[in-house]
């Protein structure tokens, strides 16, 4: 079963060899019987809504959104692992479609290569021996190929013609098995798992290896596969015995600032406040969930998510003095030394932060000053 990245399709592949395509669009199904002899174990769709597909009776289908083939490739042996992606042409071009070329491993043995754009000529890449299987591999770059082996080796390969077949980087990282390996574009960084930990690199520069986590709790063998979030910001690494960890590989960019003194995030829920005119006075303030937006005045800095806010005092960040539910997702938040006003659904909210600094304001707000909506 696949979803595909650029259109509302789904593709559900049967151990019969039956295939069903979804239009979630418009909500219809065309099943398309006989596609394959047997089991369909792979599948991805490129940009161009072309559907490539593997099947254990060792073919390769290539189908339009409609499951009208238009082509049938023989293999050796099972194709798994379907990816899409770019392979240069021998001039440069990227060819008809930015993710011109189905990849496919081949009894976890061969990396094989269908471009779309010369489909009688594929390439199958065999390696050495003393790696093992083929565990998992990643497109990255300008058409590279970051491979995993069960014996602990990582490779780097090249779809450049000129390169081709030839490994570019190779390094044994894992002393006994490799689990998974992952890539974050986002990031430049490269991950793998095995032998009981998870290792992130550099993808400048793999041999860099820039973190090392010990994962002591789990079960020897058990860690089974790695993914990476589309921005980076969290690796989750997951077990065959049904656990699940997450790691924080990189925090979004949060702040704000007003006249001398500026917030930032600096973990996900820990917020650090600075006066550029003392900036050797640093405060930090654990926040009680991880905010999507900060905003800070003169007296006070405004935190939250969704659409409800915190409002603390600057001079006392043990409670907020303010917490506001709003009418939508707040999208950004102005203070000023008693307001604030918050933008959401493209209207204004005006209101007191602390209506119990003044009783008298209190009431003529709360009985002729009610909170103002304006539509921008």
């Amino acid at each position: 079963m696949c979803w595909s990245p650029y259109s509302l399709l789904l593709a559900v592949g049967f151990t019969k060899g039956n295939l069903v395509i979804y239009d979630h669009a418009s909500r219809k199904k065309q099943p398309v019987l006989g596609k394959h002899a047997k089991k369909i174990i792979s599948g991805c769709w490129n940009s161009a809504d072309v559907l490539a597909l593997g099947s254990e009776d060792k073919t390769i289908s290539i189908s339009d959104r409609d499951g009208e083939q238009q082509r049938v490739t023989n293999v050796r042996q099972d194709p798994e692992n379907a990816i899409f992606s770019d392979m240069k042409a021998a001039d440069g071009d990227m060819g008809s479609t930015i993710d011109n070329t189905a990849s496919f491993t081949v009894g976890s043995k061969t990396l094989f290569l269908l471009n779309l754009d010369d489909p009688d000529n594929p390439i199958e890449l065999a390696f050495q021996g003393r790696y093992g299987n083929i565990v998992d591999y990643r497109w990255f770059g300008d058409g590279y190929i970051l491979i995993g082996f069960s014996n602990g080796f990582i490779i780097v390969v090249s779809t450049h013609p000129q390169e081709i077949g030839q490994e570019l980087f190779q390094s044994k990282t894992h002393k006994d098995t490799l689990s998974g390996i992952e890539v974050s574009e986002a990031l430049s960084c490269a991950a793998s798992i095995g032998d009981n930990c998870l290792k992130v690199y550099d993808l400048n520069d793999l041999q860099d290896t820039s973190a090392i986590i010990m994962l002591d709790n789990v079960q020897s063998g058990s860690m089974d596969k790695i993914n990476w979030s589309t921005d980076g910001m969290l690796l989750s690494v997951s077990t065959n015995v049904g656990d699940v960890f997450t790691y924080l590989t990189r925090l979004p960019i949060l702040g704000s600032k007003y006249e001398t003194k500026a917030i930032h995030l600096t973990s996900l829920q820990e917020i650090s406040i600075i006066d550029v005119q003392h900036p050797e006075n640093i405060e930090t303030v654990e926040l009680p969930t991880e905010p999507m937006f900060l905003e800070i005045g003169p007296h006070h800095f405004a935190m939250g998510m969704n659409n409800r806010a915190f409002i603390y005092r600057l001079d006392n960040k043990t409670s907020p003095v303010c917490e506001k539910d709003y009418l939508g997702s707040v999208h950004k938040m102005f203070l000023n030394g008693q307001y604030a006003a918050a933008l959401f659904d493209g209207r204004v909210q005006l209101h007191l932060i602390d209506s119990s600094q003044d009783k008298s304001s209190t009431a003529d707000y709360s009985q002729t000053k009610t909170p103002t909506l304006m539509t921008r």
